[in-house]
């Protein structure tokens, strides 16, 4: 314990001494670095932590004046900037341990006075990755609210958005890759909120984007396929818009909405004048399955050749359909069960979110299969003709309707 304290006035007489120079604390690990000048313009540095500095040692670079030193939290490194004899700026790095980069660059204009900086990562700055030489987890993990993170080439990482990241942009550009090398886990996992995916092409994983406990997230114009179970899966207590996506081929359900969340299937908002339609086709599952207490609006989309039903809603779950192709999947059109409901358009709507659902090709079971206390309401007649091949509507005497012929 005395060992400590005498390390500890040691410390302090020292920071006291050095003020004048460059010197910064790293918030983790627990470690100063100070970097100094000496007579001839040379450059040497130290790191300290509670109980005892290392020796000084010198690095690579020339300061005329006082070099500054700050610690940038959200890259987990030092950055230490000075003016040259030539009065040029010039800028370099240390990692956290306080091992010297040595990537010096130089930086616009000249200066006759020590250059100033200053600590932290701006926020709402565009950002690039280009995989596989660059990792968009390392991006992720460093960007800043309303930062846009623009991906080319084919990530094969399983990324985590972590829940203290919000309004982040992740965009493919229609040319990137996000493939998820280990099945055990997600793709893409977001915790986050306000987040937007676009762009990409989405593979692999044991989800392709799993949006997850109280997160939420706008999954546009992705092309998600092959993944080791959904296509997407909205799942805790999360919302989400999901519009203009092609989400085919994965073993389970295309889209699954789960655990008290909701999602916009195929629009935004109600304030839109049209559908920004998904295509979900030859998933292994269902297309759209509702499950445990969900919500969702689905409008506008193409849903066909599903093993199982177009849309499958089930245990206390709700869905409003209007606009919808449902076409020869291997269920029925919709299938509802166990205290669940389904709304469904109108033939003469007032606007897209109640156009009619229509078939062109029968889905193998039912158009409208219900039972075990569920319930489905609105119009079934001239244009609203979900069908199969066992017949326009399954409904068996526990689930009421009021479906309404024009």
């Amino acid at each position: 314990m005395k060992k400590k304290q005498v390390g500890l006035t040691v410390f302090g007489v020292l920071v006291s001494i050095l003020l004048t120079f460059g010197l910064s604390w790293a918030q983790n690990p627990p470690v100063l670095l100070v970097v100094v000048r000496d007579n001839d313009d040379g450059l040497w540095k130290m790191t300290c932590d509670e109980v005892a500095c290392t020796p000084f040692t010198m690095f690579p670079g020339r300061f005329h004046y006082q070099p500054t030193v700050t610690w940038d939290e959200a890259a987990q490194e030092w950055v230490v900037a000075g003016t040259a004899l030539d009065n040029t700026i010039w800028m370099a790095t240390f990692d956290k341990q306080g091992n010297f980069n040595n990537d010096w660059q130089s930086l616009p204009g000249r200066t006759p006075s020590p250059a100033g900086l200053a600590g932290g990562t701006p926020k709402g700055v565009t950002r690039t990755v280009t995989c596989p030489g660059q990792s968009l987890q390392t991006a992720v993990n460093a960007a800043q609210e309303g930062d846009i993170i623009n991906v080319t080439g084919t990530c094969n990482e399983n990324v985590t958005i972590e829940r203290d990241k919000h309004s982040l942009t992740l965009d493919g550009g229609g040319v990137a890759t996000l493939n998820g090398p280990d099945s055990a886990k997600n793709t893409l996992l977001v915790r986050g909120k306000g987040m937007l995916i676009q762009n990409f092409t989405i593979t692999g994983g044991s989800t392709g984007v799993q949006i997850w406990r109280s997160s939420a997230a706008t999954i546009n114009n992705n092309n998600i396929h092959n993944t080791g179970g959904w296509g997407i899966g909205v799942v805790g207590s999360s919302y989400s818009v999901i519009k203009n996506n092609n989400i085919h081929d994965n073993p389970s359900d295309g889209i699954l909405v789960s655990e008290t969340s909701s999602a916009h299937i195929g629009f935004d908002n109600t304030s839109e004048t049209s559908a920004s339609p998904n295509t979900i086709q030859s998933n292994g599952g269902r297309g759209i399955r509702l499950l445990n207490s969900a919500f969702a609006w689905i409008v506008g989309n193409t849903i066909t050749n599903n093993t199982s039903d177009g849309i499958g809603v089930f245990r206390l779950s709700q869905a409003n359909t209007a606009g919808n192709i449902i076409n020869a999947n291997g269920g029925s059109g919709i299938n509802l069960y166990g205290n669940s409901g389904v709304e469904l358009g109108e033939d003469n709507p007032p606007t897209f979110l109640q156009q009619p659902n229509t078939t062109s090709s029968n889905n193998t079971r039912y158009g409208i299969e219900c039972n075990l206390g569920g319930y489905v309401r609105g119009h079934l007649g001239s244009s609203n003709q979900i069908n199969g091949t066992l017949g326009q509507t399954g409904i068996s005497t526990t689930c009421p309707n009021s479906l309404v012929t024009p």
